[in-house]
């Protein structure tokens, strides 16, 4: 499995991705809580407005982390926490100074000063276990919303989604390791151990398989190997590093039905393939990333849904960084 040990720019531009955010949203909530009860008139509305305005705030975080940051629902849920405890203990430092400008030796000084880190765990516990629970849900309606599109254009394509999509998948041609003859010896038979075989696209003919790869995937100096394996119709990236069996990482694993295809005239074909990417395809593809990119003194992993899209699996900093790949993707002959 990949190490986890990271350089130290990969993790800062990181951190920066979501904590500026948290920072910001944080600000804006003492911000709201301070500023809009102070009107006299009309004291209700105002907050009523305080809670409309801190409410879309906190589904615009969410949304952010999930979408444009691709975050997990864990961390996802826990940068949205953070931020509202900082927009608790904004208030409570907030409450504090005004009691010492008011009342300098009032008696709720000691509950004041406990307040401090009483109000960002009230506030910070919730808010966490609400966006983990909405994180969650917009996964899965993401998903669903995914299903229900692919499913609408079979029907509108007259196919029958079940019945020809599990046939589809069970007819995906699944080629055994001995096919490879130009991987090396120890690599077929780890390939043979774990029970792989490499699915072809729809468009590989037999003397130009698809779904091996040979490149320098984790620097400049060392050859890698990159296999689709799949197993149980399930399946994985595969890259050896070094070309040997030492060190194993296994990237993306997904069922081969979600990478079924129709091709035209009824016929459905499987369609997810892997090529090097060089670091020019990584630039042209990822023209203003955020955070920035590494330095790219090797190539990387086209990880493609033919014609559809795909990601860019890149070995920087003792991990692999999930960059943008191209949007409609061709068969790579």
């Amino acid at each position: 499995m990949a190490s986890a040990e990271r350089s130290d720019k990969p993790l800062v531009t990181s951190l920066r991705s979501w904590v500026g955010p948290v920072v910001l949203v944080g600000i804006g909530y003492a911000l709201v809580g301070i500023t809009f009860p102070q009107p006299a008139a009309h004291l209700r509305a105002w907050r009523l407005a305080a809670w409309a305005v801190c409410g879309a705030a906190y589904g615009a975080h969410i949304v952010y982390e999930r979408i444009r940051l691709r975050q997990q629902p864990l961390p996802a849920a826990l940068h949205v926490a953070l931020a509202v405890a900082l927009g608790a203990f904004g208030l409570a430092v907030n409450a504090n100074i005004h009691s010492l400008s008011v009342e300098p030796s009032s008696a709720h000084r000691p509950l004041l000063v406990l307040s401090l880190g009483i109000w960002p765990v009230m506030a910070g516990v919730p808010a966490f276990l609400v966006a983990l629970a909405t994180s969650m849900a917009l996964r899965l309606v993401m998903t669903l919303t995914g299903l229900v599109f692919a499913v609408s254009m079979l029907g509108a394509q007259g196919i029958a989604p079940a019945a020809e999509w599990t046939r589809a998948d069970a007819e995906t041609v699944r080629l055994a390791p001995s096919r490879f003859g130009s991987l090396p010896a120890a690599v077929r038979r780890e390939l043979d151990r774990r029970g792989c075989r490499v699915p072809q696209t729809y468009a590989a003919t037999a003397d130009r398989p698809d779904n091996v790869i040979r490149g320098r995937f984790t620097s400049a100096t060392t050859i890698d190997w990159a296999v689709l394996c799949s197993r149980q119709r399930r399946s994985t990236v595969l890259v050896f590093r070094g070309g040997g069996v030492a060190k194993i990482d296994e990237l993306a694993p997904g069922d081969d039905v979600g990478r079924l295809q129709s091709i035209g005239e009824g016929r459905i074909g499987y369609s997810r393939a892997i090529y090097p990417a060089s670091p020019s395809d990584i630039r042209a593809h990822n023209p203003d990333p955020d955070p920035p990119l590494p330095v790219l003194d090797h190539a990387g992993i086209h990880d493609a849904f033919i014609e559809k899209g795909s990601v860019i699996w890149y070995w920087s900093g003792g991990r692999w960084r999930e960059l943008a790949g191209a949007n409609l993707p061709q068969l790579r002959r």
